[in-house]
């Protein structure tokens, strides 16, 4: 199993991934995807004769349906999982307040983190909104590997 970042190469880690009987949507198999000091990704054996759901438990999630696992070979699955980080900050406000992460014209609300930490999205473009008075809405970008730093007034 391998994690792509936003070169396509198999660097990202410490996802969780659950493998899914795709009939039953039963858990077959979950670990935490790490690499090795050597930079190698997981490998782990599967039935091939169940098909599966892949979850990568970043946030959103991805899903890869419907993947086959061709017996008596080394099965290689990749999945784009390119991650960036997002914090948000307040000048002169020493507690934190929460703020309400949304993907880019979506109202369901994906997150909830709280303002100081640091929060791993899945790369892309997300609204975030300060629940503070006043409330504050902003559109952000999250590159894959960077942290997305705001710093309010």
């Amino acid at each position: 199993m391998e994690l792509l970042d936003g070169n396509n190469q198999p660097r990202e880690s410490n996802v969780t991934v659950s493998f899914l009987n795709n009939m039953t949507g039963n858990a077959v198999y979950e670990f935490v995807h790490y690499l090795d000091s050597r930079g190698r990704p997981d490998s782990v054996q599967l039935d091939p004769v169940l098909s599966y759901d892949i979850v990568v438990n970043t946030v959103p999630q991805v899903i890869r349906r419907n993947v086959n696992i061709t017996n008596g070979v080394h099965n290689v699955i990749r999945i784009p999982a390119a991650q960036g980080n997002l914090r948000v900050d307040q000048q002169g406000r020493n507690a934190p307040f929460p703020v309400v992460v949304r993907r880019k014209g979506q109202a369901a609300i994906l997150n909830t983190q709280l303002a100081k930490e640091s929060f791993r999205y899945l790369a892309g473009d997300y609204e975030i909104e300060t629940l503070t008075l006043p409330r504050r809405k902003f559109d952000v970008t999250i590159e894959p590997g960077d942290t997305k730093a705001i710093t309010l007034p």
